[in-house]
């Protein structure tokens, strides 16, 4: 089974802490924080070191048009149900802002 975790803040913190444990324990990442850099050299870290795929997202989820792009991916077609779910999910959280 194909289980895939989205991480907001990823790029330190408890963000990253989270996303550390997450890929220790088999799941698929899918990574946003502001910061690519980062995101991206973290994503080949755990990638490297847990054999697990990590899709990396730039997004400032304290902009409303940042929250609306990503809540926008859930009509995506290569997103799982279950994955399409949590990317709703930061929408309930944040509300709708678009």
């Amino acid at each position: 089974m194909n289980r895939t975790m989205l991480i907001t803040g990823a790029s330190g913190g408890i963000g990253l802490e989270l996303a550390k444990l997450a890929a220790a324990n088999g799941f698929s990442l899918i990574l946003a924080a502001r910061n690519r850099a980062k995101l991206e050299a973290i994503s080949a870290n755990l990638t490297e070191q847990f054999g697990i795929t990590a899709e990396i997202v730039q997004a400032d989820l304290s902009k409303p048009e940042e929250i609306s792009r990503m809540a926008a991916r859930k009509r995506n077609p290569r997103y799982t149900p279950r994955q399409q779910c949590r990317i709703r999910a930061v929408r309930r959280v944040f509300g709708n802002q678009s």
